[in-house]
């Protein structure tokens, strides 16, 4: 069993060094590929299809655990980053049709115009996305803990209340190791 501390909060956002890094090796790849060839562009738009998908998964979870969790208790720091979420998306699917656009142009200063916006599209989504992550880090992630985690100011029913879901979002051992804590403080 883990023995480390619950200020350790961290960790229901671990993902998003991942996908930072994901995202910014695609970026680089975008950066430096030659538009003006007619080299095919399949695989930008398979990573960009592969890293649209996780980031969709990613969203997905954040909203149906975390911002789900948050609104049981009336919380509205999730507002902005579901807005955010949103955002991202709307931005992905004008990429995959600038993509397209791409894929059919076959002049060379329209390939190289079209594949620098390309860049530069993504480019925002990624200082978008940086925006974003901390957004989450700075604002949510003390929210939750300052509804869920602080015990000695936690109201008994409504944790009880909150505990399952919030369960769901630990991995086996950081549970074991609040049910420990949770036993210590109520005997």
């Amino acid at each position: 069993m883990n023995t480390y501390p619950l200020k350790k909060r961290h960790r229901l956002y671990r993902e998003h060094k991942y996908l930072l890094c994901l995202f910014s090796t695609l970026l680089q790849k975008v950066a430096t590929h030659d538009f003006g060839g007619l080299a095919p562009i399949d695989f930008i738009k398979n990573d960009l299809q592969q890293f649209s998908d996780v980031l969709h998964g990613h969203a997905h979870y954040e909203e149906s655990r975390i911002h789900t969790l948050l609104a049981q208790y009336d919380s509205k720091v999730a507002h902005l980053a579901d807005q955010q979420h949103q955002a991202h998306h709307l931005s992905f699917a004008e990429i995959f049709e600038r993509l397209e656009v791409l894929a059919q142009a076959t002049d060379r200063e329209e390939r190289l115009d079209l594949g620098y916006k390309l860049y530069l599209d993504l480019r925002r989504v990624f200082a978008d996305m940086l925006s974003h992550f901390n957004y989450e880090e700075q604002m949510i992630l003390p929210e939750l803990q300052t509804l869920l985690s602080d015990m000695k100011d936690c109201v008994p029913d409504k944790f009880a209340i909150a505990w399952p879901m919030l369960k769901k979002l630990l991995n086996i051992d950081e549970a074991e190791y609040c049910e420990v804590a949770l036993a210590m403080h109520t005997v």
